[in-house]
């Protein structure tokens, strides 16, 4: 999987920000607090729709009770292109999700037929994503205390 976009509308600290992912390596670095955790927890909600710690917690602090949390991520897999968005609106933040081809076409409606649609794309579910795919600061260090 290469991700290519990631847009955050009233996720967490994020009102509006939009990363994009280049080609090669992606390093996320920054102080403590700064927001880098949430960018995988970003990416990782829109993929699989799960919402680290309290779910009353997501909905930046700036944002209005019926303005939506979203997350739009795109990717590549195997040449194809995704698209998939997530949404948590009103006060209750009621779940939406959709996924999307390289041409907007719809793939998957609902949130837990978006997660059973990708996770069959990427080949893993959340747990196996989580442990594959990111590495902590705490790991990162004892990596690099190893000898070959």
């Amino acid at each position: 999987m290469i991700l290519s976009n990631l847009h955050m509308e009233n996720y967490k600290k994020y009102q509006d920000y939009s990363l994009e992912f280049v080609e090669g390596l992606t390093g996320i670095i920054g102080r403590n607090g700064s927001g880098k955790s949430t960018i995988f927890d970003a990416i990782t909600f829109a993929l699989y729709g799960d919402v680290r710690g309290e779910k009353e917690t997501i909905r930046n602090a700036k944002a209005g009770e019926k303005e939506a949390v979203s997350v739009t991520l795109e990717f590549e897999i195997d040449g194809d292109n995704y698209k998939v968005l997530r949404q948590l609106r009103g006060k209750s933040l009621t779940a939406k999700a959709n996924l999307y081809d390289g041409d907007d076409a719809l793939l998957s409606e609902g949130s837990r037929e978006v997660t059973k649609h990708v996770t069959k794309l990427v080949g893993m579910n959340e747990e196996a994503f989580r442990h594959t795919v990111f590495a902590s600061q705490k790991e990162l260090t004892a990596l690099s205390g190893l000898s070959l």
